[in-house]
């Protein structure tokens, strides 16, 4: 059990839920809560990270069976998550890898979510839930959005960063170019 806030792997997650630099550098971020942890699968995830009065709860314990996990104390886990009042669980998990590509392969009949420098990620992570429901095949953004992996975005996905493919293009106008492209190869002729 982790009990000390100056352990090596509590550092580790705080700077991941803390620093988007850490995050692109290390391929991971974090996940909070029982929800969105379950949506994860043991070969996405690197930890979780679990408290004690979670482990209390057996369906908790034998959902946790497939995984590697650490236990920590309710001290511990209020400093490495990002919430006021954590749920007990939260995951180190590895960040998706698309490319441009991957998304316009995907399907003919894409339905696109373009992206140009939003900044507020609890508005990116809504806009990704929203789009996936109204069944969105994909998003591209452009560099200056923000971080799709930043903890508040994750969040308000619930999950739908899981589901939605997603990539940031250096320059939105050639990709929306692309896109336009691969589209006028399923259109009949007139």
């Amino acid at each position: 059990m982790i009990n000390s806030t100056s352990n090596k792997q509590v550092k580790r997650v705080a700077g991941l839920r803390g620093k988007a630099k850490a995050r692109r550098e290390e391929g991971m971020f974090v996940a909070e809560g029982l929800r969105m942890c379950k949506e994860l699968s043991p070969e996405e995830t690197d930890i979780l990270y679990v408290t004690e009065g979670f482990l209390e709860n057996k369906e908790n314990l034998a959902w946790l069976e497939t995984f590697r996990y650490e236990t920590v104390t309710d001290v511990v886990m209020k400093v490495m998550a990002d919430t006021q009042t954590p749920q007990g669980v939260l995951a180190v998990v590895k960040q998706k890898n698309y490319r441009l590509g991957d998304i316009l392969d995907n399907s003919c009949g894409h339905m696109l979510l373009i992206l140009e420098t939003l900044q507020d990620p609890g508005n990116l992570g809504t806009i990704l839930r929203a789009g996936e429901g109204a069944g969105i095949t994909g998003i591209i953004m452009n560099r200056e959005t923000a971080d799709i992996y930043n903890p508040k975005v994750i969040r308000s996905t619930m999950g739908s960063i899981l589901r939605v493919p997603f990539v940031y293009v250096d320059d939105l106008k050639e990709a929306c170019s692309a896109v336009k492209n691969r589209e006028s190869d399923f259109l009949p002729p007139i």
